[in-house]
């Protein structure tokens, strides 16, 4: 086997008897182009450690696009740098969240195990779960023992009291009417 990288790769022994240059155990930062060709796969080109330098970097803004994967190119972690990713509004949306990521955009969990992990919690998705030590009750009246309270008796002895002036009222009514009649009456036959 030769020690020359541009024998090597023209050697049908390459990655047999002979050594690949192309494989991962001798590829470098500074194996060149013309003994092992940069990647045309995103996912080969990211594993390569010449991206970015002799190689493409394939999550470089000018080869980033909507469609490039998260698993060739995670989303980035930084809100500065998210915020210029083509893929924030696709592929990226909702995959990581900042403190300012409007819940109308990504919604609050509704678990608390995941709810502790998003950093909205003590701000935007500060109630997005009642707990106990959240949940507000109304308290009964202190005075209450039958659990109706006594706002409850008051506004129940109210109404009865004003049904009660309602049918007195009506009753007066049909008296004074009937009444009324009797002395029509009386009046015309005299």
């Amino acid at each position: 086997c030769s020690a020359t990288p541009i024998i090597q790769i023209l050697d049908p022994r390459k990655g047999g008897i002979c050594p690949d240059p192309c494989s991962s155990a001798l590829l470098n930062s500074s194996t060149y182009i013309y003994i092992c060709p940069c990647q045309t796969d995103p996912a080969q080109q990211i594993l390569d450690p010449r991206k970015g330098g002799l190689c493409p970097d394939p999550c470089s803004s000018q080869l980033l696009n909507q469609s490039t994967s998260i698993e060739v190119c995670p989303c980035p972690l930084k809100q500065a740098d998210f915020d210029k990713d083509k893929r924030k509004d696709g592929l990226c949306k909702c995959q990581v969240i900042f403190e300012s990521t409007p819940k109308e955009t990504c919604k609050c969990p509704s678990d608390q195990a995941e709810l502790d992990q998003d950093p909205r919690k003590y701000g935007i998705c500060k109630s997005a779960i009642v707990t106990q030590d959240v949940y507000y009750a109304p308290k009964p009246d202190e005075d209450d023992q039958s659990g109706l309270g006594w706002r409850k008796i008051l506004l129940i002895v109210m109404l009865a009291v004003g049904g009660v002036i309602i049918i007195t009222v009506l009753i007066a009514i049909v008296t004074l009417s009937q009444k009324r009649n009797r002395y029509k009456l009386e009046s015309t036959i005299d």
